[in-house]
């Protein structure tokens, strides 16, 4: 029972029908007046209702998934106060409903809004334009300064919503000194964090526009490779001897004055520090967007799950491949006019002849074995036959990029392009992945962030470095060993150019600025002339300079001693619902210094492992011991998708450790390489890379003791995870990792965790382990 409930009656009543929890009654009443807290509770079972009328609404006039339509719900109950009639409720709703294809265009949302804002004015959720308005507006001298959105406000996580809640208690105590009334303090504050939301929902609708561009370009970019095969030079290369790529808000270039050159059959790895441009010349070059790219080469980017639907996986490989489609469906066609028979003679002689040429160019494609080959793939990638044969829709995100994968080796294009396509494989998966591409005939790019899969598959790499493309034979050990030959040449370079010059230099200041007799006049005529020679040499720069000057750091800080150096006791733990148990009898410990790597097939429960290990969850069975005194912190993707991405990473910051000034922020950052402009971009514009040194960047602030790892590498690249591997090295606290990134492991672990067939085996080696846990033996 909350402790206000002696003082605040009617608040905690409140609390006690779940308006609010009571953690937040605590909050409140700790913080604000009780007058004060009623007006914040009265809002939000205010706002709660109006959803409730939204919604009901809503559903009734458009046929829409739940969580578009809660999108809308949320859209219009943030505008409510400006909404009056059709145009001002267009203004909210009019892009969405067209491009939810709600309505075919503007003149439907028009009416539909006029429709909609009757049956709101109906229900009392908005006022008429000529309805009074007596609010007076006045500017608040203390700024209310407030984390997050309206919810934010009532947070059922106290340590989360104290701050906040004091804050807002501050500046109505000295707005209200002044004689400003509180209701219209908050009311002050509820416009403000209407318009923080708007941009919020003008960012999610940019998000989500894109991703409908994304779709869009994809199928023109079928549309113009079909329309193109005529044109066809029988050449499978590319040879661009100049272009130019700028970010997709179109801001800045990205590559300039660069060439493009692929050799049919050559498989390429893309390499460049996050936020170069990899991804988007990977998109531009599938578009047909960069001018002088053969449109008649097939190209196929892998860069997004497959969109969930109800086809099976099978089915939505095999519709992957248009041109088979297509010729199935015209093979159909001619068949109904050949079996039919009568009519015009001509027509069924002709429709046979192109029933011909459609069997001869299927022939041609192997078309005959299409399922059988989707099946291969599938089986390959780790894909079970049950898998195959349920919806898409009913497929995690991991799995559905598998089958967006398989798409793409089914179709066979002329240049395949893979954005990190070992994020969602396993080792298995990697492996045969590994083996299928060395096989393949035709040109790969490939961007990815392990090295030892680079290794394995890649003939050439190109890097993306000072908006250049750069090229190197060989595998991506090959492309180190050049860079370090080149750099120790420049090294070599510098110190003999310093040399000549301090010679030079030497001589200049001996003789060019004595008096000039006749017997010196030939040796001031030399000075002067080595000096001309100085100012116009080119410099050679030093490559420890320009190392030095861009190099990332990160560094751990160093948690408090413990007592005790157990952190973690895993005692014959078991867990699973009723005799379908997940594993059982799993023992193991956590100590300081312990670098554990958790490796396994997908499903076997590593996550689960770890979340029993913290205490998430219970086991079924045996005993988890856990350091009361141990602070830990845990990466994950989720943490990642889960970022503000209306705030910047110094915002982000900021919010986050209110102690630290904004200059010590971007120092902080600064070491993640989130400098300059990148500190103050919205974080919904950063590469996948980017984002998580953020997330890096807020962790690193504590001082953890344990650090759970889960799929650190993903989207990093080459330098940041070197960088990571030593961050790690030196931490003074415990690391335990799940990761598939195999030189990472390697360098990062000391010890494995192998979970198989319901059990852990602990290794020390990391090739015994890969036998242990995926071995089919």
């Amino acid at each position: 029972m909350c402790s206000a409930i002696t003082h605040h009656g009617k608040l905690c009543s409140l609390a006690h029908t779940r308006t609010l929890a009571p953690t937040e009654c605590w909050s409140l009443c700790g913080t604000l007046c009780v007058g004060r807290a009623l007006l914040l509770c009265q809002a939000k079972k205010g706002k709660m209702a109006d959803e409730a009328k939204v919604k009901a609404i809503l559903e009734k006039c458009v046929s829409l998934d739940a969580d578009v339509v809660d999108f809308f719900v949320s859209a219009v109950v943030a505008e409510k106060d400006t909404i009056t009639n059709g145009p001002t409720l267009y203004d909210v709703l009019g892009e969405l409903l067209v491009g939810y294809q709600v309505v075919p265009d503007e003149d439907g949302a028009h009416e539909m809004c006029a429709t909609l804002v009757t049956k709101f004015r109906e229900a009392g959720l908005i006022r008429s334009i000529n309805d009074s308005d007596t609010t007076t507006v006045r500017l608040l001298s203390a700024p209310i300064v407030i984390n997050g959105r309206e919810t934010g406000i009532v947070d059922e996580n106290p340590f989360v919503y104290e701050p906040t809640a004091a804050a807002l208690g501050q500046a109505m105590m000295q707005n209200t000194a002044e004689g400003l009334p509180e209701e219209t303090v908050i009311n002050m504050t509820k416009a403000r964090l209407r318009k923080e939301e708007k941009a919020r929902r003008e960012l999610e609708a940019q998000r989500t526009f894109a991703e409908d561009e994304s779709l869009r370009r994809s199928r023109e970019a079928v549309e113009i490779f079909l329309s193109s095969l005529q044109l066809s030079t029988g050449v499978k290369s590319v040879n661009i001897a100049e272009f130019s790529l700028s970010k997709p808000e179109k801001t800045s270039l990205l590559i300039e004055q660069a060439s493009l050159r692929l050799v049919s059959g050559r498989r390429y790895g893309l390499v460049g520090r996050n936020g170069v441009g990899k991804t988007t010349l990977l998109r531009n070059i599938a578009w047909y967007q960069i001018e002088g790219f053969p449109s008649y080469l097939r190209v196929l980017h892998v860069e997004q799950e497959a969109r969930g639907s109800d086809m099976t996986a099978v089915e939505y490989v095999l519709q992957s491949d248009v041109e088979h489609e297509m010729l199935k469906a015209e093979e159909k066609r001619l068949r109904a006019i050949v079996e039919a028979g009568g009519g015009d003679p001509a027509v069924v002689e002709e429709a046979q002849k192109k029933l011909s040429a459609v069997y001869t160019r299927l022939t041609e494609r192997d078309s005959w074995s299409a399922e059988g080959r989707a099946t291969t793939i599938l089986n390959g990638l780790q894909v079970s036959k049950e898998m195959q044969q349920a919806p898409t829709k009913a497929l995690s995100g991991g799995w559905r990029m598998r089958v967006a994968l398989a798409c793409a080796l089914f179709v066979e294009p002329d240049i395949l392009l893979l954005d990190e396509p070992t994020n969602h494989l396993d080792f298995p998966a990697v492996m045969w992945l590994q083996e299928y591409l060395k096989s393949y005939s035709k040109t790969v790019l490939v961007v990815s962030h392990d090295r030892v899969f680079l290794n394995e598959v890649v003939t050439d790499i190109i890097e993306i470095k000072n908006k250049k493309l750069t090229y190197y034979k060989g595998d991506f050990n090959n492309f180190l060993a050049v860079q370090q030959e080149q750099k120790l040449a420049q090294k070599r370079a510098f110190e003999s150019q310093q040399k000549q010059r301090a010679h030079m230099q030497e001589f200049v200041d001996r003789f060019y600025n004595e008096k000039r007799s006749s017997a010196q006049a030939s040796r001031v005529k030399m000075a002067m002339s080595r000096q001309k020679a100085l100012e116009k040499m080119e410099l050679v720069e030093d490559p420890d300079l320009e190392e030095n000057a861009d190099a990332l750091s990160l560094r751990f800080p160093e948690p408090e001693p413990l007592k005790k150096n157990v952190m973690v006791q895993l005692d014959q733990v078991a867990f699973g619902y009723g005799s379908n148990l997940l594993f059982e009898n799993v023992s193991g410990q956590i100590e300081v210094g312990s670098r554990i790597g958790l490796i396994g097939p997908n499903g076997c429960g590593k996550s689960t492992l770890i979340h029993v290990m913290l205490r998430d969850l219970d086991c079924a069975k045996g005993v988890t011991t856990l350091n009361g005194n141990v602070r830990y912190v845990v990466f994950a993707q989720h943490h990642v998708d889960q970022l503000d991405l209306l705030c910047t990473p110094l915002e982000a910051m900021r919010l986050k450790y209110t102690d630290m000034s904004e200059q010590e922020c971007r120092n902080y950052l600064g070491r993640f390489g989130i400098r300059d402009d990148l500190a103050t971009t919205q974080i919904g514009h950063l590469s996948g890379g980017q984002k998580s040194r953020v997330v890096f960047a807020l962790m690193t602030r504590r001082a953890p003791h344990l650090i759970v790892l889960d799929e650190p590498t993903n989207h990093l690249d080459m330098e940041t995870i070197e960088v990571l591997v030593d961050a790690l090295k030196e931490f003074q606290g415990a690391v335990l990792i799940v990761s598939h990134d195999q030189y990472f492991l390697k360098k990062a672990v000391t010890m494995f965790w192998c979970m198989r067939d319901k059990t852990m085996t602990i290794c020390r080696d990391f090739e015994e382990a890969k036998r242990v846990s995926f071995s089919k033996a």
